[in-house]
């Protein structure tokens, strides 16, 4: 069964794959924010790429306070 989802992505990687789905130019800018702390995202402090609606994405830090807090509600 094939499966469209992407579970991780090395560090190295991570401009390459932003850049393809159009994302890489919004963090350069620094026009990108944790969706559960608010602070800018960068590409040394982005932990979680969140696939929405309509192409779009949510990004979490690296503070374990936000990842944490996305995962216990359950990935939301």
């Amino acid at each position: 069964m094939k499966s469209d989802k992407l579970q991780a992505i090395f560090e190295e990687d991570i401009e390459g794959l932003l850049s393809k789905i159009g994302m890489l130019d919004i963090i350069q800018r620094g026009d990108s924010c944790c969706f559960k702390c608010g602070v800018q995202i960068t590409l040394k402090n982005l932990q979680l790429l969140i696939p929405v609606v309509d192409s779009k994405f949510e990004f979490v830090c690296n503070e374990s306070k936000c990842i944490e807090s996305y995962y216990s509600q359950g990935g939301k």
